[in-house]
């Protein structure tokens, strides 16, 4: 998930607003194939940041973001697991994903239930 350059086969696609880059792969079958290559570096340290100084709250702390998802993370999950957690069937599977310790990096406050 950094800017390494395209994997092995691919040609460069698209380069997102967000600096998200695109690759694509003819697989010589009819198919088609897409990687994308996203540095998550700077999304990671604000999301620790605001984890650690208790800075998750949005404007007008109404409400308080728990998670901060890069887009690379949530292709991941949709892509291995067949599930969208930006839709309402997705929440318990983003619950599990967000109390699971390997994915801490993703919170930006303490998640309770």
């Amino acid at each position: 998930m950094s800017t390494m350059g395209a994997p092995v086969g691919f040609k460069p696609f698209y380069t997102s607003s967000y600096g998200i880059q695109w690759y694509r792969r003819n697989n010589g079958d009819g198919t088609v194939s897409y990687a994308i290559n996203e540095d998550v570096q700077a999304i990671l340290d604000r999301n620790k940041d605001e984890f650690n100084h208790n800075a998750g709250w949005m404007s007008e702390k109404w409400g308080r973001r728990r998670a901060r998802i890069p887009m690379s993370v949530w292709l991941k999950w949709l892509n291995e697991d067949g599930v969208d957690v930006f839709k309402p069937e997705g929440a318990e599977y983003l619950k599990k994903k967000l109390r699971d310790p390997d994915w801490r990096h993703l919170l930006t406050a303490d998640y309770y239930d």
